[in-house]
């Protein structure tokens, strides 16, 4: 994914983490470079599908604006902070509470993200190409056969769920799949278990139509426009609880 701030395209580091001759499972570190905005992400990559625990801090507001090479579906689960990302085409922002996670789907390629000043925020994410979901659908149809389905038909969505899992047991969850190179030769195995997991407390709890609660940051977008008079654009306050890694990105 390619990210822009204030007109200019912020730069991304990498380092690669070691990989056995005919290993499965691919391990980076990314950082960006930006006088104003501070990101780490740790990724893994499975078959087409990437693992991503993103983390950014602000110095002052900012919209950060992304864009990847082709249409992505994300699951994602908030870890600490505030919503500041949204899929284009989707509604609200991606959770951020360690009980709560979306799935979705937009043809767009484009995500934007507000983040306000002194902002911490950390999320997890995986994403699959088109193609990976294709595959994975063939080897999961029970799970994921009526969501191929669903992204076949070109319309953007983001499926908001909450569950009952405790926080500490969300976190040790994300924590243990991300750091399984202990596992060796059978960690695609092991990521791909946890991958499984997550879909099915994801899809197996009540999808939440009710709308989160009011109180999080107020959107930048709106402030910028003074009054919130623009189509689409009003002073209400962003809920702590919605957004959009979209996941697809190194950042939170």
């Amino acid at each position: 994914m390619r990210y822009t701030i204030d007109s200019s395209e912020m730069e991304l580091s990498w380092s690669h983490g070691e990989a056995g001759a005919g290993a499965r499972v691919r391990e980076f570190w990314a950082s960006g470079v930006h006088p104003q905005f501070r990101s780490a992400a740790h990724v893994l990559e499975l078959d087409g599908v990437a693992l991503v625990r993103g983390r950014h801090d602000a110095i002052r507001d900012l919209v950060v604006r992304g864009e990847d090479e082709a249409p992505q579906v994300v699951y994602h689960l908030g870890l600490r902070g505030h919503p500041t990302a949204q899929v284009e085409g989707t509604d609200g922002f991606l959770s951020h509470r360690p009980h709560a996670s979306d799935l979705a789907f937009s043809p767009s390629t484009r995500t934007i993200f507000i983040v306000d000043r002194n902002a911490s925020n950390e999320a997890f994410e995986v994403n699959f190409t088109l193609q990976a979901l294709e595959r994975w659908a063939g080897r999961y149809p029970d799970l994921l056969g009526p969501l191929e389905e669903r992204v076949g038909r070109g319309v953007p969505f983001r499926d908001h769920r909450v569950t009952a899992t405790p926080t500490h047991e969300v976190i040790a969850l994300v924590e243990s799949t991300m750091d399984s190179s202990r596992y060796g030769s059978l960690r695609a195995c092991f990521v791909e278990a946890r991958i499984v997991e997550l879909l099915v407390r994801h899809l197996g709890a009540p999808a939440s139509d009710r709308a989160p609660p009011s109180g999080g940051p107020t959107s930048i977008a709106c402030r910028r426009r003074g009054t919130g008079s623009s189509p689409g654009c009003t002073t209400r306050r962003r809920s702590r609880h919605s957004r959009a890694r979209s996941g697809r990105t190194p950042f939170a």
